[in-house]
C-alpha cells in the first residue's frame, strides 16, 4: 500500500489546456438514404411511400434546420435553385420525381422556409489504384494479393450484407430510413470499410487505403 501511495503521488498534475472553440460549431444532422427511385420494391410516388415520407419530414423538423444540403455537384447550383424557386411558386411540380433530392431535399426547406438549396457532392476521380474502380475489382485484388486475410473474411461480411439488406428491404420506407440511420448500421459500415477493405493492398498498391480515403 505505501508503495502504491509513493507511486500515486509521482504522478504530475498537468496544467489546463485552453479549449473554448474558436468559432461557434454548427450542429449538423446527415441523413442517410438509399437512392430512390432505384430499388424495384418501393414506388416512392405511391400513396402510402408519401405518407411515410410525410412522417420523415415531420421527423427531421424537429432539428429545425435553417440549411438543406443535397447530395448534388455545387455546379449545379444555379440551375436547381431555380427549379427550388419555382417549386416554392407553386410551378416546379415533384409529384412524378421520386428522387430524394425533391422528395426529401426540396420538401424539407420549403417546410423550414429556406429561400435556397444548398449542394455539395465531391466526386473525386478515380485515380491510381483506384482507376476503372469497381467493388468486384476490389474484391478480385484482394482475393489474388491478400488470400489468408481476404478468405477469412469475405463470407461473413457478405452474409451480413445480404442479411441486413433482406431486413431494410422488409420495412416501410420511415422505417427503412430509420434503420439505415441507427448507430448499428453505421457501426456496420465504418467496420466493414475500416477493418477490412481499408487492408486490401497494405504494402502493395495501397487500392484499400486509396478507397477508404476517397470515400
Amino acid at each position: 500500500q505505501t508503495q502504491k501511495a509513493t507511486q500515486q503521488k509521482t504522478v504530475p498534475e498537468l496544467p489546463s489546456l485552453l479549449t473554448e472553440a474558436v468559432t461557434n460549431k454548427a450542429k449538423v444532422m446527415v441523413l442517410g438514404t438509399y437512392h430512390f427511385r432505384q430499388e424495384d420494391h418501393y414506388d416512392e410516388l405511391a400513396a402510402e411511400n408519401q405518407i411515410q415520407i410525410q412522417r420523415i419530414l415531420s421527423a427531421l423538423e424537429k432539428f429545425e434546420p435553417n440549411k438543406v444540403v443535397i447530395e448534388w455537384e455545387p455546379s449545379r447550383s444555379e440551375k436547381v435553385n431555380q427549379a427550388y424557386r419555382s417549386f416554392l411558386q407553386g410551378e416546379f411540380k415533384i409529384d412524378t420525381l421520386p428522387n430524394e433530392v425533391f422528395q426529401l431535399g426540396f420538401r424539407m426547406a420549403k417546410r423550414m422556409g429556406n429561400d435556397s438549396i444548398y449542394l455539395f457532392d465531391d466526386k473525386t476521380p478515380y485515380i491510381g489504384s483506384l482507376e476503372g474502380f469497381t467493388f468486384e475489382k476490389l474484391a478480385e485484388y484482394a482475393n489474388q494479393n491478400d488470400s489468408g486475410f481476404f478468405d477469412r473474411h469475405e463470407e461473413p461480411i457478405s452474409d451480413r450484407y445480404l442479411h441486413n439488406e433482406q431486413l431494410f428491404k422488409s420495412q416501410n420506407l420511415y422505417d427503412n430510413l430509420l434503420l439505415r440511420n441507427s448507430p448499428e448500421a453505421v457501426m456496420v459500415d465504418a467496420e466493414r470499410m475500416h477493418m477490412y477493405e481499408m487492408r486490401v493492398g497494405i504494402q502493395k498498391n495501397w487500392m484499400g487505403p486509396d478507397w477508404l480515403g476517397r470515400y
